[in-house]
């Protein structure tokens, strides 16, 4: 079991009006995680929850923003097939609540109408060969981000977005105390798009031409090289 907790400071930004400045203060994190595990001679399990509470953020004094409370749950395995071949997944599904948020006219926060935040999943998987230092195995990955609680007819909409990635990872040790890894990674996204939008005025809707949002399809790739030194 650990707490953790975090105090973001106050600073001072630019207001609306030029030259004049405002103090915000970002809402502070506290977070709570739990997590058992389990480890034989071949297999290895474990399994986390983490709860992170946000307080409100206030600007020059005033409530201005709250973050929904976020919940996280991760699941792991390992198996190691013999003295060299292993392999493990891992899964992590967070949810966040709803936000509070000021309205226009309004002295204080209150809880949003829909919930502006998207769960998210994610799904990690690796095979790994390793010998006398050197490692080296395929890797893919799964990320999947639902489309918030928003009305499509709204600017406020966040689509759903999906990514696969697949690639191969490697690593040297030169000596106990450094060692060299490299990654490289095929990604391939895709997000979706939402419908032109409409605004009320006068309690009548009007159609915002031009303003849908195509679907959108991202191929790339992704190279790291990373140094662990020992001191």
């Amino acid at each position: 079991i650990g707490i953790g907790y975090t105090n973001r400071g106050t600073f001072h930004r630019e207001g609306a009006t030029p030259g004049v400045t405002t103090k915000l203060n970002p809402g502070d994190v506290t977070s709570v995680t739990g997590s058992v595990g389990y480890r034989g001679e071949r297999l290895s399990l474990k399994g986390s929850v983490a709860l992170s509470l946000e307080s409100v953020t206030t600007l020059d004094g005033q409530e201005f923003y709250q973050a929904g409370g976020r919940i996280s749950f991760t699941g792991a395995a390992g198996y190691a097939w013999d003295q060299n071949w292993s392999s493990r997944i891992q899964a992590t599904w967070t949810h966040s609540e709803k936000n509070k948020v000021l309205l226009a006219d309004a002295t204080s926060i209150v809880v949003e109408a829909f919930n502006s935040n998207s769960d998210v999943t994610r799904i990690v998987v690796d095979t790994t060969y390793a010998k006398d230092g050197f490692s080296i195995g395929p890797t893919g990955g799964y990320v999947y981000r639902n489309r918030n609680g928003y009305n499509a007819e709204t600017y406020q909409f966040l689509p759903a977005k999906t990514s696969w990635s697949a690639g191969l990872a490697l690593a040297y040790a030169i000596s106990d105390a450094i060692r060299l890894s490299l990654r490289g990674e095929r990604i391939w996204v895709r997000e979706g798009g939402s419908p032109d939008k409409y605004l009320i005025v006068g309690g009548a809707p009007f159609l915002v031409a031009n303003s849908a949002v195509p679907v959108a399809i991202t191929d790339a790739w992704s190279f790291t090289v990373a140094g662990t030194f020992r001191f």
